[in-house]
Order: C-alpha cells, then structure tokens, then sequence
C-alpha cells in the first residue's frame, strides 16, 4: 500500500481531483464508494467525480472502449481511475499501467486478482489481512489523510458479509423470525431487497444517518422478509437434490441464497457443508460452505474455471463464491469436479 501511496502522491492525487472508480456491483462495491465521496471534495459535481457500477465480465470492455476512447458521457477526462473491489484482466492492466493520465489504481481483495501485484505499484491487491474491498479502500484513504470513525464502522459490517463472517454466532446477536439474525447481514439485506440496491438509494440513506440505527420501517421490512425467507427454506428442504452427507445441491433458489445456506449448514436435519446453487434461467452457479469445511470456495471456482472454457468467471471468497456454466448440459461435468476438488487432499490451493 505505501508503494501505491506514494505513486498517486507523486502524481498529485488528492481530494479535488478528478477521479473516476469503478466499483463491483454489490454492497462492498458501493461502500467503497461511500469511502471515496466522503474523500472528495466535491463528490456531488459530475465534472468531478463519478462513479459506475460494473460486474466483472463487463469491466474490461468498459475500460477499453470508454475510458481509453475517451466516451465518457459527457466528455469527462478523469485525472484518476479508482478500481475498487473488482480487477481488470492482467494484459488491460499491463496497458493502463503506463499510462499517466488517466493514472489507473486498482484497489482489491479478491485472490483471483493477486497477479496485479507483480505488474505495477499502481494495483494493490491484498487478500491476506481479510478486509473486504471497500476496507481496502478505505485504507488507501487513510493512508492519504482521510479518517472517520463512523466509516470505520460502516466498513467493518461490510466486511463482515463479504467474508461470510456474519455466520459466526458473535456476529448474530439479534432475534428475527425465529434465527439469531447479524447487523452485516441485515445491512446487505436492505441494500438488495429494499431498494437499496439501486445505490442512490443506499449512498443516501448514509447520508441520512443509517449510522444511528434501521428505522422502524425498516425494521419491519426485515421482519417480513425474514418470514418470507423461512417460507423458502421450507420449500427447498422439500426439493433439495442430496449428493452426500455434505454435498447438496439447489435449483433455481433465485432469491434467500443466503438464508437457505445458513439453514443447510446450522439445521439439525441438514447439516451440509457445501451448499451449491445452481438457476436454470441464467446458469449461474453459487456455492456457500461452513467454516469447519477447510474449502476455499474462490480459490476453487477460480482455479476451476481457468481449466475449463465451459465455466466463466469463477471465484469469490473462502466460504462463498460463484460462477457461471455455458450450458446446463455441463452442470454434471461441473459437479463433478467441485466434488473433487473439495475430497481432494493434494488440492493446488
């Protein structure tokens, strides 16, 4: 991180720059953004900064043919390009990296993303100290100057759900709906079926002062979605697919991911270790593990789909990640090497 500090410093990044970040499109994502409004200056002025919302088959061609090309709407020329909690590929990086205007900063925490690190000082990428993307960001803030106390604690809880740490039983402190429910969880739970997925919404609702606690309309919104989520785990326990005493899989859960994993896991006529979600719709795959299951789920998926060109855009974190398969006739072929992988000791991981 000093390294990078000291690049940017050289190159006069400071908070009335113009600086345009790239964000994953998630909860991490878009606190990392709330980390950087709150550097800038003037983070309301759309000739100063701006901030777009790209998930990771989408970033590189963005970077390519807008930012390179000069179409941004607008005409806007950033001095800076903040990546936040998502990477560009090794040979976009190996462009942008010579670059000095714009100066491209990547800024992530994803393993998949290490290879960076040997490129240029400009991308830092840090799974190590297990902090989500947007802490990272945060860092690199504080490293400029820049601290707040009640981001601090914002940032935390966004690690927290990132790194499927809201599991652990003193992060769950509250009773809803008949489980001990987490305020991590809580948090991303708003963001995405509360409307706050539309990040305005969210990114505003700080501003409002979320720091002081949900307000009571929000507190029965979570209620009723917490019903809802039990009443989905209930089907599921009827229609799960069984692979072994702790291997299930799950077709098209395409909503309470989260909670039926947590219900496979914790329930006592479960009991699973590794949750695989697989929706028809859009063959997307999601896998979810307990912490005593010694599986590196990111690692895996990323290291699976690097072998196979018929699963794209693999990896995620310890105990959650996800992927997608080109067609559903390869989800076998899929299964087939998770399982593997996860019963495999000599795994290169």
């Amino acid at each position: 991180m000093k390294k990078l500090i000291d690049l940017v410093k050289s190159r006069g990044f400071n908070p009335s720059s113009k600086i345009l970040q790239l964000t994953h499109c998630d909860m991490d994502g878009v606190v990392a953004v709330i980390n950087m409004m709150n550097y800038v200056t003037d983070a309301d002025n759309p000739n100063k900064y701006r901030y777009y919302l790209k998930n990771y088959d989408k970033i590189d061609d963005f970077v390519v043919n807008t930012i390179l090309k000069k179409n941004i709407e607008g005409g806007f020329e950033p001095d800076f390009v903040v990546i936040t909690d998502i990477s560009i590929k090794d040979k976009v990086a190996e462009y942008v990296s010579k670059k000095k205007k714009p100066t491209f900063i990547v800024l992530d925490h994803h393993p998949s993303a290490l290879t960076l690190n040997d490129i240029a000082d400009n991308f830092f990428v840090d799974p190590e100290n297990k902090k989500c993307g947007a802490e990272v960001t945060l860092d690199f803030i504080k490293g400029l100057g820049y601290s707040d106390n009640d981001l601090d604690q914002l940032n935390k809880l966004a690690t927290q759900y990132d790194l499927w740490t809201w599991t652990d039983p003193k992060n769950r402190k509250f009773e809803v709906a008949g489980r001990k429910r987490g305020k991590a969880e809580m948090l991303n739970r708003l963001f995405y079926r509360y409307g706050w997925g539309t990040e305005d919404m969210f990114i505003n609702r700080w501003k409002d002062g979320w720091g002081k606690g949900f307000n009571q309309e929000e507190i029965e919104f979570l209620k009723k979605d917490y019903k809802e989520a039990e009443d989905q785990v209930t089907h599921v326990k009827e229609t799960k697919h069984h692979i072994d005493n702790e291997i299930v899989l799950i077709v098209d859960c395409k909503i309470y991911v989260n909670d039926v994993a947590m219900a496979m896991k914790e329930d006592e006529d479960c009991g699973y270790k590794m949750c695989v979600f697989f929706n028809t719709y859009n063959n997307k795959i999601s896998v979810r593990t307990s912490d005593d299951s010694n599986f590196n789920v990111g690692v895996a998926l990323n290291y699976l789909s690097e072998r196979y060109d018929w699963l794209t855009t693999g990896g995620g974190h310890e105990s959650a990640g996800g992927a997608n398969i080109t067609s559903i006739d390869r989800l076998d072929d899929f299964l087939d090497k998770l399982i593997q992988e996860y019963y495999d000791d000599a795994m290169p991981f």
